[in-house]
Order: C-alpha cells, then sequence, then structure tokens
C-alpha cells in the first residue's frame, strides 16, 4: 500500500516533466502579434475615451452607494486569492495559459499599470486605498477569467504496438505491409480498369460487395495507394462517408459541400453553380439567397450565365482533365432511406463526367434493409441499374485465417508462448494436414468467419493471457475465446453453467444431440479432453470462474506468485506459506495436491515441508492426496539419491520444527507403512523404523502442552520394530510420560494392550509372537506391567481376553530375547486368529497391526 501512495506522489512531482513545451512554443511561434496589438489598441483607446465617463458618472456614483470599509475591502482581497489560487491549481496540474491569451495578457496589465501610474493614482504602497481596490478589483478579475488553459502533455507513443490495448489490422493498402489477404492483384486490376477509362458523358459506379470485416475497407487502401502510385496524374481519389450525416437529403448537401471543396480550385465560379444545382433538386432555402446575388453576377458579368446549372458543373469537370474516384465506405451502416438516398446521389443527382464512385457494402445485408423498408418492389433489379460494374471481393484462403492470428501474436509473444499459440492455430486450423490428437480440423475457420472476428478474437484472447497465462490451460483459454467470439449466447451460458449436461455427456462420450452448432459442440469437446495439465484445465472445478475472471480474486495465490516464493530460502518459503496458510488463503492446497512436480531437489523438499506445514488442525492424512508423496521414493530416485541419502532427505524434513509435531508425525507413519500403499521401502530395516520413529515421538511425547497428545499416543502403539532393536530405546522422559498417561487413562491402555503382540515369521510357515520391544523401557519391570493391566476391568472383549493371555505368561518369557507366543503355548491359537491376517507376507515382519 505504501509502494502505491510513494508511485502517485512521484508522478504528481513529474507532471511538469511530461509538458511538451515543444508544442508550447510552436502555438507561441504562431501568435498573430498583429491581432494581439490591434487588441490592445483598442483597450487603450477605449479606456482613454471612456475614462472620464467613468469618473464622473458611474464611479462617483458607486462610490456614494459603497463606503469601503473593511468587510468589503476584505471580500474583494478574498475574491482576487480565490482567483490567484485557481490560476495556482492549473498550472501545479501542469495546464499552461495558451500563448496567445498569455502575451494578451500581460500587454493589458502593462497598459494598465501604465496609464494608472502616468495619471498619478497608482499607488503600490496603499493597497487598501479606495481608488486602487475598486479599479483594480474590476479589470483584474476580468483580466484573470480572460485567461485560457489548455494541456500540453506529452502524446502517448501511439507507434509502440506493444503498448495497445487493442489491436487493428495492419494490413492497409501500404505495398510494405505484408497481403494477408491476397487483395493487391485485384485492386491493381480495378485501378487500371478505372484509369484506362475515357471521359464519360456521366457518372461510373463500381460495386465491392463482401461481408462485414472481410476486408472491404483494406481493399480500398489497396486501390487508393496504386491508383496513387501509378496514375497520380490523372486521378485525384477522396472518402466520402455518408453515415456522418444524419438524413437523407443531409447525406446530398454535405455531398456537394464536398465536391465544392475539391473542384474550387479549378473553377473559382464552381460554388455559385453547385448551390444553384443543389437549390434546383432539394428546393432548399438555404441558397436562395446566395443564388439571388450570383444569378446577378452571372448574368452581368458571365457569358456562361444562361446555361443550366447542371451543364456548367459538368464541363467544369471536364475541364478539370482529371478522373474523381470517390469511395463510398460502410454504405451498409445506413438506415434504409439513407441508403436509398445514397443510391439516387451517385446515379441521378450526380451522374457527373469524370466521376467514379467506389461503393463497398455488404450485399445481402443492404437487400434486407432496403427490401424490409417496402420503398422499393425489387431491390435486386434496383441495384442492377445503379451499378455500371460490380465486384465480390476474392474469397479469403483458410490459411489467412491462421496466418493473421500468427501474425498478430508475433507482436506480442516470443518463446515458449509464441509456440505455443502457432502451434494451437495449426491444431485447430486447416492449416496442418498432420493431426495427432484427432482434434476437429477447422475450427478457426468456421468460428472466425473474417478478419474482423480475427482481430476481436485475438484481442480477448492477449489481455486474458498476458494476465493468467501462467494460471490457465493455454488451449482451453484459446477454444474459451474462440466460442466467445463465435457465440457468445453459448459462452455465457457455460460461464453459468448452464451447459454443464452437455459437458458431462461428452465427457462420458456421448455426441449430445441438443446441441446442433456443430462448431459449439467441438469447441466444447476440445475443452473436455482429458489431456494436459489437468492443474490448470477448465474442467477442473477450482479453476472454472477464474477463465471468466480474467484476473486473480482477491485474497488468491497465484501460481506465479507460489512460485516466485519458492525460489527463497527455507525459511523465508515456509514463513511465506504459513503467512498464507493462517490467511485461510485456500488455493495453496489445490497448487500442492496437484503440481506436477519438476524442478530441482531443494524445490521438491520445500513442496513437501509446505504439505506438512499448511495442514493445521486438518493433519496430513486428510489435508494431503497422497499423489506427491507416494511417488516421493521414486522422485528421490530421479535425483540420483542413494538409499542412505534418501533416508537424510526425510529425517532432514522431519526436524523443521516449526512444522507441527502432528503432521511431522503423520508424515512419519506414512512412511513407516509405506507397504499400504505398495509403494517400495525407503526404511526396510527395524533399526531404520526404529530411528525414525525416535525422531519425531520422543520430542512429541515429551512436550506436556501437545495438544495432539492423544493422537500421538495412537500413534506410537502403531509402531513396530524387532527385540533386538530395543537396544536403541525411546527416550526415557517420553517413556516416563506415556506411562504416566496409560495409567489414567484405561482406553488408552486397551489400545496399547491390542496392539502388544506383533508377529514374526519363522521359517516358511511357522508363526512366533514377540511382545512390544519397548514394554520395559515404558513399565520399568514386567510385574509393574501385570499390575496395571490387572487392576483395569476391560469392558471390550478383544482386549480384556489379551489381558488374560498376557497375565498368564510366565514373567522369564518376556526376557528370552522377548519371544513370548510360539505353536501349542497357551493363547497362541488366539492370538493367531486375531493377528493373522495382518501379517502381510511371508518373512516379514508387519509393520501394521492396525
Amino acid at each position: 500500500m505504501d509502494s502505491i501512495v510513494k508511485n502517485k506522489k512521484k508522478d504528481k512531482n513529474l507532471t511538469w516533466n511530461k509538458i511538451d513545451w515543444k508544442v508550447w512554443f510552436e502555438d507561441f511561434k504562431q501568435i498573430s502579434l498583429t491581432r494581439v496589438l490591434i487588441f490592445c489598441l483598442v483597450f487603450y483607446c477605449s479606456y482613454g475615451i471612456l475614462e472620464p465617463y467613468y469618473f464622473e458618472s458611474f464611479l462617483n456614483e458607486m462610490f456614494f452607494k459603497f463606503k469601503l470599509d473593511w468587510p468589503i475591502r476584505i471580500t474583494i482581497v478574498l475574491v482576487l486569492l480565490i482567483l490567484l489560487f485557481k490560476i495556482f491549481r492549473k498550472i501545479k496540474s501542469g495546464f499552461i495559459p495558451r500563448p496567445s491569451r498569455l502575451v494578451s495578457l500581460i500587454l493589458f496589465l502593462i497598459i494598465y499599470i501604465y496609464k494608472w501610474r502616468w495619471n498619478g493614482l497608482y499607488e503600490f504602497d496603499t493597497v487598501f486605498g479606495d481608488s486602487l481596490v475598486w479599479f483594480d478589483f474590476v479589470p483584474l478579475s476580468i483580466a484573470v477569467l480572460l485567461l485560457d488553459f489548455r494541456a500540453y502533455f506529452k502524446p502517448f507513443d501511439i507507434e509502440d504496438e506493444s503498448k495497445a490495448l487493442i489491436y487493428e489490422l495492419k494490413d492497409e493498402g501500404n505495398n510494405e505491409v505484408k497481403d494477408l489477404y491476397h487483395r493487391d492483384y485485384f485492386a491493381e486490376t480495378v485501378a487500371d480498369l478505372i484509369s484506362n477509362s475515357s471521359n464519360t458523358k456521366e457518372s461510373t459506379v463500381i460495386g465491392i460487395f463482401s461481408e462485414w470485416g472481410s476486408g472491404k475497407t483494406d481493399f480500398l487502401k489497396r486501390l487508393k495507394s496504386r491508383l496513387n502510385k501509378s496514375y497520380e496524374s490523372e486521378n485525384i481519389v477522396r472518402e466520402f462517408n455518408p453515415w456522418r450525416s444524419s438524413s437523407g437529403n443531409d447525406i446530398t448537401e454535405a455531398f456537394f459541400s464536398f465536391l465544392q471543396g475539391e473542384l474550387k480550385q479549378y473553377d473559382s465560379s464552381i460554388n455559385s453553380h453547385l448551390k444553384n444545382y443543389m437549390n434546383e433538386i432539394l428546393g432548399s432555402s438555404k441558397a436562395v439567397s446566395v443564388r439571388f446575388i450570383h444569378s446577378l453576377m452571372n448574368k452581368f458579368l458571365d457569358s456562361s450565365g444562361d446555361k443550366p446549372a447542371k451543364e456548367q458543373i459538368q464541363e467544369s469537370l471536364k475541364l478539370t482533365g482529371k478522373r474523381f474516384v470517390i469511395y463510398l465506405d460502410d454504405v451498409d451502416r445506413l438506415t434504409s432511406s439513407e441508403i436509398i438516398e445514397v443510391f439516387k446521389l451517385v446515379r441521378v443527382i450526380a451522374d457527373f463526367p469524370n466521376l467514379f464512385f467506389v461503393i463497398t457494402m455488404d450485399y445481402n445485408f443492404v437487400i434486407a434493409t432496403v427490401d424490409e423498408s417496402k420503398e422499393i418492389s425489387d431491390i435486386e433489379g434496383y441495384l442492377k441499374k445503379i451499378f455500371n460494374v460490380f465486384f465480390r471481393l476474392p474469397v479469403v484462403k483458410h490459411e489467412t485465417i491462421s496466418n493473421q492470428i500468427i501474425e498478430l501474436a508475433s507482436k506480442d509473444f516470443d518463446g515458449e508462448a509464441l509456440r505455443s499459440i502457432e502451434e494451437l492455430v495449426n491444431v485447430f486450423g486447416k492449416k496442418e494436414i498432420n493431426n495427432e490428437k484427432e482434434v476437429i480440423k477447422g475450427l478457426l475457420e468456421e468460428a472466425l468467419i473474417n478478419s474482423r472476428d480475427v482481430v476481436s478474437f485475438y484481442n480477448s484472447f492477449r489481455i486474458v493471457f498476458k494476465s493468467l497465462g501462467r494460471e490457465l490451460d493455454i488451449t482451453d483459454l484459446f477454444l474459451l475465446e474462440l466460442l466467445k467470439t463465435y457465440s457468445f449466447e453459448d459462452y455465457n451460458k457455460l460461464s453459468q453453467r448452464e451447459l454443464d449436461v452437455v459437458f458431462k455427456e461428452l465427457r462420458d462420450g456421448v455426441d449430445y444431440e441438443g446441441l446442433e452448432d456443430s462448431v459449439v459442440k467441438g469447441i466444447l469437446k476440445e475443452i473436455r479432453r482429458d489431456d494436459g495439465d489437468r492443474l490448470k484445465r477448465l474442467a477442473n472445478p477450482i479453476n472454472f470462474y477464474l477463465y471468466f475472471s480474467y484476473c486473480i480474486p482477491t485474497g488468491i495465490i497465484s501460481r506465479e506468485e507460489f512460485y516466485a516464493v519458492l525460489l527463497r530460502s527455507d525459511e523465508d518459503f515456509l514463513n511465506e506459506v504459513d503467512g498464507w496458510s493462517i490467511d485461510n488463503r485456500v488455493d495453496l492446497r489445490n497448487i500442492l495436491q496437484n503440481h506436477p512436480f519438476k524442478g530441482k531437489l531443494n524445490d521438491l523438499i520445500k513442496f513437501i515441508k509446505a504439505y506438512l506445514l499448511v495442514g493445521g488442525s486438518l493433519g496430513f492424512n486428510e489435508y494431503t492426496q497422497p499423489s506427491l508423496v507416494e511417488n516421493l521414493q521414486d522422485t528421490l530416485k530421479g535425483f540420483g539419491l542413494t538409499r542412505k541419502k534418501q533416508k537424510v532427505t526425510i529425517k532432514d524434513i522431519l526436524l523443521v520444527k516449526k512444522i507441527g509435531l502432528k503432521n511431522r508425525m503423520e508424515f512419519a507413519h506414512f512412511f513407516l507403512h509405506q507397504d499400504k500403499y505398495n509403494i517400495g521401502k525407503i526404511f526396510n530395516k527395524s533399526s531404520d523404523v526404529l530411528g525414525m520413529m525416535n525422531l519425531i515421538f520422543s520430542e512429541a511425547l515429551s512436550d506436556r502442552d501437545n495438544k495432539y497428545k492423544e493422537d500421538l499416543y495412537g500413534l506410537l502403539l502403531k509402531m513396530d520394530s524387532t527385540p533386538q532393536s530395543s537396544s536403541k530405546g525411546l527416550d526415557s522422559k517420553a517413556c516416563e510420560n506415556y506411562y504416566n498417561h496409560l495409567q489414567n487413562n484405561s482406553e488408552s491402555l486397551a489400545e496399547y494392550i491390542r496392539s502388544f503382540f506383533r508377529g514374526e515369521w519363522i521359517g516358511s510357515s511357522d508363526v512366533h509372537y514377540v511382545a512390544d520391544p519397548f514394554l520395559l523401557q515404558i513399565f520399568k519391570t514386567i510385574p509393574n506391567f501385570k499390575e496395571l493391566i490387572s487392576s483395569n476391568t476391560f469392558q471390550e472383549g478383544e482386549a480384556k481376553s489379551l489381558a488374560e493371555i498376557i497375565t498368564g505368561i510366565d514373567n522369564k518369557s518376556f526376557s528370552e530375547k522377548a519371544i513370548i507366543l510360539k505353536g501349542g503355548d497357551v493363547g497362541y491359537d488366539y492370538v493367531h486368529e486375531l493377528y493373522s491376517e495382518r501379517l502381510e507376507s511371508k518373512n516379514q515382519i508387519s509393520p501394521f497391526l492396525f
């Protein structure tokens, strides 16, 4: 927040650096000193002439009415200060007085002060003098209000396309620009057709027909370029925009005004001829007075005054020796009546020689618009009479759409991002023949009909991809934006989850019959395709709304943010993750659970530590999906670590005190019970098991205030080791705490009894059952242990039966290599029946009794 404020202050201080002083001095050079001097001279003379009147009449009378007491004087000064403060704020914000007004104001003040000083009335030392207050207040206020301020800030760098919010097509008739639509040859053909024609008796109307957004404007620019380049001395090429006028008559008037501006350099009298002709056509009263005056002048001064106005215009056009090529673009934007007015204009009203009208329009749209109005019965026959010749723009080749997207993308992206976009264009366009993914080819060409669609699609895609490219699957984003351009209605339904049924059936391989549009169906099928990075896919519920949000919601961790933090030291990384966990930014869980790890060993260890850290009260097993941890051994092997190094890596994680005891314990428990998850063992020796357990459980049991103590005891009872490894025992303080706990908690004691025996295979089929190897470390003596279980009344049958078997065993048996029960001993059959199913494999001590 502080950095944002600092940036704002910094911007304000830089305001003056943003002023384009070159433009201000250019304006200064253009000041008309003659006009300024005339203004000041008029002011000076007026002031001198009217001064006696001011003194003798107006001001004297004012003085009698208003006495200049202190309240009035202070009010006047406050008003002046407010005006000056207004100027100060304008200048502080970077607005500068226009040079012409500033110079006029300076001269105005010079004359004003000089006049008063010359009369001896101006006294600088009597600021509140009677005359000074009144005679300064009025003119100074007027002078201040006359100041005209203007912004002279440096304009944006419009040439830097990488900073543009949206792109426009750059294929604009410039021969140096790639001809994306293959129109150069056609433009050359039409240019030759116009330029090789002789003088015509009437106007020639050429029609260029194509759908909206198919490149009609681009063609006109290429045609203009060709005409100007090859036939510049013969042709005058201009554009007339009929849609800027508000009605039919306005279109005709605007055209003649436009034509007048083009012809007056060839015939100075053309103005009157055009106005007379326009009046004859429209019957307008606007031209009556002009017509009367020019009629008189033509009658007495011009021998051609008896000719009709139209003939005089035709003669003027012939004598120019030029062809006038006039573009009328976007006629299909007009209303029905305006379209008809344009057709009347080019064929009837303005049917002058040497006029070539090139009209571009969507033929079908114009037909439908005019036909709907019922003004013309046979619109197609009508159009045939209007146009001398008409063409349809050459059909855009399929690869043009693909090429245009790549052309636009190359201005924004490079490296991997650009290669990804090119691959998508090739896969979903018709450009690439090989189709390994068996996707629906030609989706691009089916969804994007013309170049305008391409630009609309790409502008939308690039904005989202630049802001969320690291968070989303590029294929899904590409297809989603394609759907939005093609059918915003279906895109909107998808965003509101109204297409869930479609999604489900497509996912199950059913060709959803309720969706008739093949393009929409094809896009949805590709989005549902089950490949790529599942973490980023649209079908992943955690990502769905992100695709429609265009930004990372407040309080959510972006993957980019997470990976940036991952590069920090272990301590900084864990501190940051811990803060996220406290803030309940639960998206971190999704990142950790689904992340397909591809990085360095140190980053992997950080990930595991983050797993353990963010679980909180949920616990390791509840919080994490085992995807990363289950494959940990293979991942560690992939880094070339030996088993010894793998053990060291896991133990180092267990020593991170910042991670909660419960999660570290469960992490250790996970690796001590790897057989349950059908993965290879890292800790395959009993000594390894005990060492692993002792690292964390000794610490846990020694902590009297540990709120997870009950869970810790339960996990401890599930640990296993052979009798031979008991010399490497548990921490004495931990055992003391545990013994005290068992004395006061019959349920924990019952659980201990149920986990007391551990099976050991002897030979191929015989099983011996041994006691807990830490029995004497916890209870000190066998009598203490037997006394404790004898004094408890176990409600649960299994614990009760086992307690009876244990108390019946000779004490000596506990000390002979801890072998307690073997075939034929009392209680063996019951224990074997109870535990045999828990033995997982032959010749292997089971680490799982529960």
